[in-house]
């Protein structure tokens, strides 16, 4: 009769991080969950003196594929009703000039603009909802995007930490390249060019598709934190299929799929988020590789493949994944039962 491992455990994902509630009224952003720290080089000219943290590149944005940067327009939370469509129509000039009346407009401190409101612990807008009632940061890019597109100019966004506020909480704002410049778009602030706070570093520099995957990230964020694991697992992924150069929202999902029951697919969000930010998710990693070889060992072990059984087991070890010495001593026996069970069998190694 053959002898069955003692242990029989996976190492669980760290809690994903909570969000942090912005301390200002004035960026009215629900913190967008922690992300990637490592900031990008931003070429954006605020109009200004008081300056941008200039960061050397270190992150590696990937080209948009067709199907990215093609959103169905039928189910598109920037889709634009008539009052906004109207609205951009009435705009006169130069594109600058168009952009800068619209941004006069719909600003936050302008009579009858968009107010900037906190959202947390709510779902995010889609731009139509936006338009009616305001929102916050991100709400208020979702609406201003596609009015940008629609005036035809080109532009992206930016997702920025500014110095004066909390860790882990971010803002993020349109842009247009005008004249070899690009020009934030902050409808959190009254002066057209010019951002709701100071001084700031770029966490991620996104073209008008990639902002898209924003509205996703918010969603699988208010799944997570009411403890709807399913949808929040879809809305993330939704996310990283428009834009796939987050960590953290890799992490949030190798968590999510690990507490599922999807090892396999844990693990290579772990190994993906460990490639944007391996300073922050290194360990991440070889927790999802731990439990993977875990799982595989039993699989082997059921399949009565004991060579495969103690080399998987013996994998988990190599991981790195920090374990206490009672569960490193049980491996450690396991590995012992399926060689003995080798040996007992005649198996081939």
């Amino acid at each position: 009769m053959k002898t069955r491992p003692i242990m029989r455990k996976l190492k669980q994902g760290a809690a994903v991080a909570g969000l942090t509630v912005a301390a200002t009224a004035l960026l009215a952003c629900s913190p967008m969950r922690e992300t990637i720290r490592t900031p990008n080089h931003a070429a954006v000219d605020q109009q200004t003196p008081s300056g941008v943290i200039e960061l050397g590149e270190t992150e590696v944005t990937r080209a948009p594929t067709k199907e990215q940067a093609t959103v169905p327009r039928g189910n598109d939370h920037f889709e634009m009703n008539t009052a906004m469509r109207d609205l951009v129509e009435s705009l006169s000039g130069t594109p600058e000039q168009q952009v800068q009346e619209l941004h006069a407009m719909i600003n936050s401190g302008a009579a009858g603009g968009l107010p900037a409101i906190d959202m947390s612990g709510q779902p995010p807008r889609t731009a139509q909802e936006t338009f009616a009632s305001g929102g916050d940061c991100t709400d208020l890019a979702n609406a201003l995007i596609p009015m940008l597109e629609q005036i035809g100019i080109a532009g992206g966004a930016l997702i920025v930490h500014f110095s004066s506020a909390p860790e882990g909480v971010f803002h993020m704002v349109p842009y247009v390249s005008i004249g070899g410049r690009e020009i934030l778009v902050d409808l959190q602030s009254s002066t057209f060019g010019a951002t709701a706070d100071g001084t700031y570093t770029v966490v991620h520099r996104l073209t008008y598709a990639q902002a898209r995957y924003t509205y996703h990230v918010e969603q699988g964020d208010y799944h997570r934190e009411a403890g709807r694991m399913q949808p929040a697992i879809d809305a993330y992924r939704r996310a990283l299929q428009i834009y796939d150069n987050d960590a953290f929202v890799h992490h949030n999902l190798s968590v999510l799929l690990e507490r599922s029951g999807d090892t396999t697919g844990g693990a290579t969000h772990s190994r993906r988020a460990a490639e944007i930010d391996p300073s922050r998710y290194g360990q991440a990693e070889a927790r999802g590789t731990y439990n993977e070889e875990i799982r595989q060992a039993y699989e082997a072990y059921e399949q009565q493949r004991w060579t495969d059984c103690a080399r998987h087991f013996r994998a988990a070890l190599a991981t790195g994944e920090r374990i206490d010495p009672t569960e490193r001593q049980t491996i450690t026996d396991s590995i012992g039962i399926c060689e003995r069970n080798s040996a007992a069998t005649g198996e081939q190694k």
